[in-house]
């Protein structure tokens, strides 16, 4: 039985770590600049040290591992940077370009739509969803304008940061965990690494599938909008398939820009087959894809999910939505297992 002075000292010790977890989420949460590459190293750290690990069972060194990792990711990119110029880009300056054009026509539909309501239903005519709309257009424009440059220095300074860190933490990951359990008390070293281990694996399982998720319906969504002679095929399944990884209000914003362009833009008779890619697409995701891939590893409450997507576009952006729902995993593991540690632990101590 460890002694009152052994007990305080190792409270101390935790107290001790856990401020020093404190300060660090404090100054991330209060330097985005810094805690944004950071979060994502950290995702691709988790991403790809299954393959660092394969790689060291056949006998490869780590840092060798890792160089041999970052290689294949870097003509994976290329292949796929060449195809994008080859079809992607080119569309996507042409929407570019055609995009006026579709969003005076959008807006005036929605006149034109308004106005038919309003001699039906006066009670909407104080509504003016058309100046709401043209608002909201010109709000959105102008915080483009104002920072566009902005955000494209940041993706700019991400790309070259995030694989520097990835590397880092893959490379001396061990050492930092070693580091760090040195810091934490005997008597709770096994329940601090049964939490870390869990959530290790949960948010790598999780960014494993919805990586695959969003690859599969990207594909499905561009087969068939190619299939029933859709415009700008690549662009809208890039889209359906980067936002499809945002839990309930992905799949809506990927098909938004599609079924408008189609509706607006001199393509009214592609509208059904335009809609009906789309639901196929997010009803085999529905009823194949997610339970199989990824309910069983985010088994976390609908509302708990929906409130982590909007904490973290609050936060940190589109970012910030797309990381959310792995750190509410991380926070669910660590919730479950510190109430089996403070109340099922006493349960068990008592007795019949």
């Amino acid at each position: 039985m460890s002694s009152p002075v052994s007990t305080r000292k190792d409270f101390a010790k935790l107290f001790f770590l856990f401020g020093m977890i404190g300060m660090l989420a404090g100054v991330f949460l209060f330097t985005p600049a810094l805690s944004t590459p950071t979060l994502l190293a950290y995702l691709f750290t988790l991403f790809l040290s299954p393959l660092i690990a394969a790689l060291e069972r056949k006998g490869y060194p780590r840092v060798l591992s890792i160089m041999v990792v970052y290689v294949i990711i870097a003509l994976l990119l290329t292949l796929i940077g060449y195809i994008a110029t080859q079809s992607l880009v080119s569309e996507w300056q042409d929407f570019r370009s055609v995009l006026p054009t579709y969003y005076n026509q959008i807006i005036q539909r929605l006149g034109d739509l308004e106005t038919h309501l309003v001699e039906r239903f006066p009670l909407l005519e104080g509504f003016n969803l058309t100046q709401r709309m043209s608002i909201l257009a010109e709000d959105t424009s102008a915080w483009f304008l104002k920072n566009g440059a902005t955000a494209a220095g940041n993706f700019l300074s991400w790309s070259m940061i995030v694989p520097i860190f990835t590397f880092f933490f893959l490379k001396d990951g061990r050492d930092i965990k070693h580091w760090f359990f040195q810091l934490v008390p005997n008597r709770f070293f096994e329940s601090i690494f049964m939490v870390l281990s869990k959530i290790s694996q949960a948010v790598s399982d999780y960014l494993r599938a919805k990586l695959l998720e969003g690859v599969i319906i990207g594909s499905l969504t561009g087969i068939g909008l190619g299939l029933v002679g859709a415009p700008y095929a690549a662009v809208f399944a890039l889209i359906a398939g980067v936002t499809n990884i945002i839990p309930y209000v992905g799949p809506v914003i990927g098909a938004a820009p599609a079924l408008l362009v189609v509706a607006t833009g001199g393509h009214s008779h592609l509208l059904i087959g335009v809609a009906l890619v789309f639901l196929i697409s997010n009803l085999i995701d529905i009823l194949v894809i997610f339970p199989v891939i990824v309910a069983k590893l985010v088994n976390l409450n609908p509302l708990i999910l929906l409130a982590a997507v909007i904490a973290g576009q609050n936060y940190y952006g589109f970012i910030g939505m797309l990381i959310s729902i792995p750190i509410a995993s991380a926070l669910k593991v660590m919730i479950n297992e510190l109430y089996y540690w403070i109340y099922q632990s006493d349960i068990k101590n008592e007795g019949p």
